[in-house]
């Protein structure tokens, strides 16, 4: 994307042929006109030919030149004198792609550093939350005869359970965590990000959700299900310029839906999620552009990201479809199909009287928690289940009391980011002294790269902090020490 040109007392005198794939005018609509009246800034063609003039060459000048529509077109000259009778060469080449590239990947690392930030704070957070998680259920075990205690104990730790949900939250857009693939629950999941949702919208615009089945279950991770949503919702929001609507409905696939589509299963067994608004609509001339990455309509205030993530969420994690339906003024209709399971989620199965009755056998566990308060907590949950827990605050107290080979521990329960030795390289330590035992990794952080890179299932393997007693129980059941 290269226009070269000839230029004599600042007049274009001959320019080739690619100006019109570039700037949009014939070649000859540019003869005689003053090179100056192409750039956008007139400070910038003084700048330029000031330069050129004072040093006989320019090289690598970036500025914006408009085109024939009034486009801003980011160019770099390079111009030179070759001839004795002040006629200059001029290459203009077209950068605004690269310029695009640019501001992207600057946006990028703006996120990086702003995922790094909450990385750090919400492993904090979490870590305050574990504890007071905790405490608030070993608190629900001893106030039986006391319901307005016991009813303010199991407050806190709904509060507290949902403000480690918020911390997830957090974690998926700054990259640091995996995706857990679970039984959702999707009509109740929505029914509680909807609060979420409305933090994102301004007050004139209306969102609401509406459900046209009782409940249905997906396999997905929850935090993905909630990136899907939050990036259409916002979409949406950006369409409507004053006041309008946004809605949220869930419903069954039709047979007339399922004739569109490639999905597997069959229609009955495929739910409808769709997000429909009130807004301008999407022209017919970028229908087709949507779902690419990095294209926007936003210009600077977009990333072109938003959707793309929806389609790569939807197609390639949930094994789903996404179609859209549009008219300009009048709104659009995002339907995402996703395949639904009757497997129901293990952790609603659980009862009350199967948690109690869960410790039968004896158990010694090795907990290492860097955290002073955590780690006391921790502590008193395993205990209060029955397990006999030898904790410490470093790995190396632990391994140099593991050494002593005064009884055999059964499972050994770590932190994975800690001073001295990492949670990996500690669990390898163990192992080399009691090759049987069984491992659990916990962090707060959700950047497991660490595990995944030793090939560990961290499905099975891993519990991400705040955690409840009850998926504490699920883990240490799904070890089979």
């Amino acid at each position: 994307n290269e226009i070269f040109c000839f230029i004599s007392n600042k007049k274009i005198k001959e320019i080739s042929p690619m100006v019109k794939n570039i700037l949009k005018y014939e070649p000859k609509e540019l003869i005689d006109i003053n090179f100056q009246a192409l750039f956008k800034k007139e400070e910038e063609a003084k700048i330029f030919f000031d330069l050129l003039f004072s040093q006989k060459l320019v090289q690598n000048f970036k500025t914006i030149f408009f085109d024939k529509e009034g486009n801003s077109i980011h160019v770099l000259i390079n111009a030179s004198f070759v001839t004795q009778e002040n006629v200059v060469l001029c290459s203009v080449n077209d950068v605004s792609e690269y310029e695009k590239l640019s501001k992207t990947l600057l946006q990028s690392q703006k996120m990086d550093a702003i995922g790094r930030l909450t990385t750090g704070i919400a492993h904090d957070f979490s870590n305050s939350l574990t504890a007071i998680l905790t405490a608030s259920e070993l608190l629900t075990r001893h106030v039986d005869s006391e319901e307005y205690i016991l009813n303010k104990a199991k407050f806190m730790a709904k509060v507290v359970k949902e403000s480690g949900n918020l911390v997830n939250k957090l974690l998926s857009f700054s990259k640091s965590t995996y995706k857990e693939i679970e039984i959702l629950d999707l009509k109740k999941h929505i029914e509680e990000s909807m609060d979420l949702f409305k933090h994102v919208i301004p007050e004139t615009i209306t969102l609401s959700f509406v459900s046209e089945i009782d409940s249905v279950n997906i396999k997905a991770d929850p935090v993905s299900v909630t990136q899907i949503l939050l990036n259409l919702i916002t979409n949406a929001k950006q369409a409507i310029k004053n006041k309008g609507t946004i809605e949220v409905i869930l419903s069954k696939c039709t047979k007339k839906d399922y004739e569109n589509l490639n999905l597997e299963q069959p229609y009955n067994k495929i739910v409808k999620l769709s997000v429909k608004d009130s807004g301008e609509g999407i022209s017919a001339n970028i229908a087709e552009k949507i779902y690419d990455p990095f294209f926007t309509t936003k210009k600077e205030k977009g990333t072109g990201l938003g959707l793309a993530t929806v389609y790569g969420i939807v197609t390639n994690q949930i094994k789903g479809e996404i179609t859209f339906s549009s008219k300009e003024n009048l709104g659009t209709t995002f339907n995402i199909y996703l395949p639904s399971t009757t497997e129901k989620s293990l952790n609603n199965q659980i009862l009350d009287n199967e948690l109690e009755n869960f410790t039968s056998k004896s158990l010694n566990i090795i907990l290492v928690e860097d955290s002073k308060i955590v780690n006391k907590m921790i502590a008193s949950m395993l205990k209060e289940l029955g397990f006999k827990v030898f904790s410490f605050e470093t790995p190396i107290l632990a391994l140099n009391f593991l050494a002593k080979k005064n009884f055999v521990p059964n499972l050994v329960i770590t932190d994975m980011v800690m001073p001295e030795l990492s949670g990996t390289e500690f669990v390898a330590k163990v192992k080399e002294l009691y090759p049987n035992i069984k491992n659990l990794f916990m962090s707060a952080y959700l950047d497991l790269t660490a595990l995944e890179a030793e090939h560990i299932n961290v499905d099975k393997f891993f519990i991400k902090k705040p955690f409840t007693k009850k998926e504490l129980i699920l883990k240490i059941r799904g070890l089979e020490v």
